[in-house]
């Protein structure tokens, strides 16, 4: 059983993904109803694609990123592109 703290923490985390997700389509006709958020303490390729396994399409980006975290973004794409099965 979960303590309180930690049905919390996971309440907080799925309200700041709805938020980003609002802010992040905005001029978009999207139903974020059909949007599935899933979140995992991990990084890197090997995550994304344990994640993206059965979605239709992996998507990443951010707008606004300073030079090092747009290499890393960057690199992080490449390889999803590579060895992602899915668009």
């Amino acid at each position: 059983m979960r303590s309180a703290k930690t049905v919390n923490m996971i309440f907080d985390i799925a309200r700041r993904l709805r938020e980003w997700v609002a802010q992040a389509s905005q001029g978009m006709t999207i139903d974020e109803n059909r949007v599935k958020l899933t979140s995992v303490k991990a990084t890197g390729t090997a995550a994304l694609l344990e994640i993206g396994k059965d979605a239709q399409q992996i998507v990443v980006g951010r707008r606004s990123l300073g030079r090092v975290a747009r290499w890393f973004l960057g690199s992080l794409s490449a390889s999803l592109a590579e060895e992602a099965k899915v668009p």
